[in-house]
């Protein structure tokens, strides 16, 4: 009966032991859970974010900040991407939207006013005034 009492007892103990297991395991779990969520993991890309992405790639290329071999190899590896921040990667040497919209600036050219008051008056004021109100407005 000694025995049966040590084994129940140890039993328990055991049970117990499998239980504090248990306690940490779900504590590591969720620590894991914690620092996953602090890193914010990689969020996928969708077909369309690719697309614009080739999109916005191309226009570089057209304005000259990219060469023909390093378009096609971009444009590869953005149809490629699996996550946001790979597609961000490729793009991150060139300029973005708000860099690039810089508003025009416009300049009178004065050959052609002084031409034009010469010949014609009234034109050499519309002349001025488009390029004044143009001014004004941006």
């Amino acid at each position: 009966m000694n025995n049966d009492s040590e084994v129940a007892t140890n039993s328990s103990e055991i049970a117990t032991n499998d239980s504090e297991v248990a306690t940490s395991n779900s504590e590591v779990a969720s620590n894991n859970n914690e620092e996953e969520s602090t890193t914010s993991p990689a969020i996928r890309a969708s077909d369309a974010e690719r697309d614009q992405t080739a999109a916005q790639l191309q226009h570089h290329y057209a304005v000259g900040r990219l060469t023909l071999p390093e378009l096609e190899g971009r444009v590869a590896a953005a149809h490629e991407a699996r996550t946001r921040e790979q597609l961000d990667a490729l793009m991150r040497d060139l300029p973005s939207e708000a860099e690039r919209a810089a508003s025009p600036t416009y300049e009178i050219d004065s050959r052609l006013l002084i031409i034009l008051l010469c010949t014609s008056p009234p034109a050499a004021l519309v002349y001025w005034l488009i390029y004044y109100i143009r001014e004004r407005n941006l």
